[in-house]
């Protein structure tokens, strides 16, 4: 069977203030990139300015369709304004580009599927310095909006914890099964 690799897309963007700086910023990149002697169209990043957003990421496309709606279509962009840094993570996708991988067996699937029921999105904001430290806020946000997060959370472990002790006590009787195949100098039980 053919191995399926899990892919995935990233975005980065930022808006630009001082254009003349930016553009300078850029310029020392793409000279970087000749100095080190690499052709940039063979870079695995693509990046694409309108003068007032910078974006650069993984796929062409979708660094064009974030740049083509930069400032409506993303509403997690609402979050995080307003501050020097700011990030989303969709978890949610994340877990599906590992689906083929992660549920090869019966306990990595259980696994699997307690986390996809689990995780939504990560957002983080911030980079202000204040008093001498640097402030950050980060969310994670889990998929059933309804039930408090510490009993989800709770309930969540719970599970892993009993899938846990299900594969140890399943891995002692392999090992004990194997030890007494050894005992019996390699004889399998009558009836086996």
């Amino acid at each position: 069977s053919v191995s399926q690799k899990p892919s995935f897309n990233f975005v980065f963007a930022a808006a630009i203030g001082d254009k003349d700086a930016f553009n300078k910023l850029v310029n020392a990149g793409n000279n970087l990139g000749k100095t080190m002697g690499g052709d940039s169209s063979k870079l695995p990043l693509v990046f694409k300015s309108n003068g007032t957003y910078f974006a650069m990421g993984n796929q062409q496309q979708s660094v064009d369709q974030y740049m083509g709606t930069a400032t409506t279509d993303h509403d997690f962009l609402s979050k995080i304004t307003g501050e020097p840094l700011g990030g989303y993570l969709n978890i949610q996708q994340l877990l599906l580009a590992f689906k083929v991988q992660a549920t090869k067996d019966s306990s990595a699937k259980i696994a699997y599927d307690a986390s996809l029921q689990m995780w939504d999105n990560v957002l983080w904001k911030g980079g202000n310095f204040n008093n001498g430290g640097l402030e950050q806020t980060y969310e994670i946000n889990l998929v059933d909006k309804s039930t408090n997060s510490l009993k989800q959370l709770n309930l969540y472990a719970a599970k892993l914890s009993a899938l846990y002790k299900e594969q140890k006590r399943k891995q002692r009787e392999e090992i004990m099964a194997f030890e007494d195949f050894e005992s019996s100098g390699g004889v399998p039980p009558a009836g086996k």
